[in-house]
């Protein structure tokens, strides 16, 4: 393992910290009862309050009470979420941007307003900048690059990777305090249906009846797009959580190196690691890309080095260790 990689100084951007213990939390920290209640509604997000006090022996006024406020604080909150390949895009590539010193907070603002940008955080390691871009296709991602990335000023180098395959995606963990983009139109999605999604987007706790009511449309129609939806698996809801409070405190990209007959056993062994959020095949010289989590940083270096490297196959790994979040769509996930 490149474990240099874990540790070489990035450039300087300001207002962040270069440790990832330092990532920012939120106001406060789950108690027992919020933990319990945070994992109800991930086992079912639908679930009612009255169900959740009923199993737990609390009343249904204090559960109320308790997922309005961790949606306060940002801590936790029901969400819709819908297909990431459902809208205008067919293609997810992760890229890393060096960026050139005194251009950080201009290039920084010009990816925080690109539609194509799902993700977007300062990275510990170099280069500086860490994205996840979406794109209709190959030639979409060539115009975004040569013409609208490629022209920022302050921007030295960019290296992508095209995700071929997502093999798991998880997306139980959310930054519910980053401002996020409008979610973008689809002509495989219908306007009543994208103004639902809009809805529960914000809370995923409406009501049908609530949801009909503001949209003028009857509740059973809600109710019978709502189906829909999910039986193509173009939406669902999902309780998302802060990942410092999910325990995730040092949050990495790996890019990983397998033997060639190796690769569909590394990939089934990392699919089964319950820290690991996503894992793809790519069009890389690193075959395999991931993206991991623990509670600290000397966790996760402890656990690809143990743990991560004693798969059969793996030969080499790359991590890159992230700092401050900085953009992360919550609404798109892929629903398999």
């Amino acid at each position: 393992m490149h474990s240099a990689d874990l540790a070489v100084e990035a450039y300087p951007i300001e207002g962040t910290a270069h440790t990832a213990e330092l990532m920012e939390l939120p106001m406060r920290m789950p108690d027992g009862l919020d933990l319990k209640i945070i994992e109800a509604l991930q086992d079912d997000p639908t679930s009612t309050n009255k169900a959740i006090a009923k199993s737990l022996g609390v009343s249904e006024t204090a559960i109320a009470q308790r997922i309005r406020s961790m949606s306060e604080d940002n801590l936790m909150r029901v969400v819709a979420q819908r297909d990431i390949f459902s809208g205008p895009y067919n293609l997810m590539v992760s890229a890393r941007v060096r960026v050139a010193r005194g251009f950080e907070k201009e290039v920084i603002r010009h990816f925080v307003e690109m539609d194509e940008v799902y993700t977007l955080s300062t990275s510990l390691s170099t280069p500086d900048l860490g994205l996840t871009i979406l794109v209709e296709d190959r030639h979409s991602l060539e115009q975004l690059l040569r013409s609208r990335i490629g022209v920022i000023e302050g921007i030295e180098g960019i290296q992508t990777l095209i995700h071929l395959k997502i093999h798991k995606f998880l997306t139980d963990i959310g930054f519910l305090d980053l401002k996020m983009p409008p979610m973008p139109s689809s002509n495989n999605v219908n306007e009543k249906d994208q103004a639902i999604m809009a809805l529960l987007i914000e809370n995923g706790r409406l009501s049908n009846r609530e949801i009909a009511r503001q949209l003028g449309i009857s509740e059973s129609n809600v109710r019978q797009r709502l189906k829909k939806m999910a039986d193509a698996k173009i939406m669902r809801l999902s309780a998302l959580t802060h990942p410092s409070a999910a325990g995730q405190s040092a949050i990495a990209a790996l890019e990983i190196t397998a033997k060639p007959s190796r690769i569909d056993t590394v990939i089934r062994a990392l699919a089964q690691r319950k820290e690991i959020g996503l894992l793809t095949s790519t069009s890389g010289l690193t075959p395999v890309f991931a993206m991991t989590a623990a509670n600290s940083v000397q966790d996760l270096m402890d656990m690809v080095r143990n743990d991560y490297m004693a798969i059969d196959g793996v030969t080499d790994i790359q991590a890159d260790l992230h700092g401050k979040a900085l953009k992360r769509r919550h609404d798109i996930t892929r629903i398999l």
